[in-house]
């Protein structure tokens, strides 16, 4: 997959594979934070799409993995 744009709660930035969200200062409770990625299929292939939620308040990241098959 290549990253081709994207956008939401905090800004969005390309680092080769990865895609970083720039750091909210303050989530509140029970409100949600947003961010939207388009992505282009460079082969069709059984692929994953993984992320990484880091913050102060956990003691280690939280991460989920979404299988897919592109065309």
């Amino acid at each position: 997959q290549r990253y081709l744009e994207g956008g939401g709660d905090s800004p969005l930035q390309a680092e080769g594979q990865r895609v970083l969200a720039q750091p909210l200062p303050e989530l509140a409770p029970r409100a949600r934070a947003t961010w939207r990625m388009v992505v282009q299929a460079v082969e069709a292939a059984d692929v994953r799409f993984s992320l990484e939620l880091t913050a102060d308040q956990f003691a280690r990241p939280v991460r989920k993995t979404e299988a897919t098959f592109q065309y």
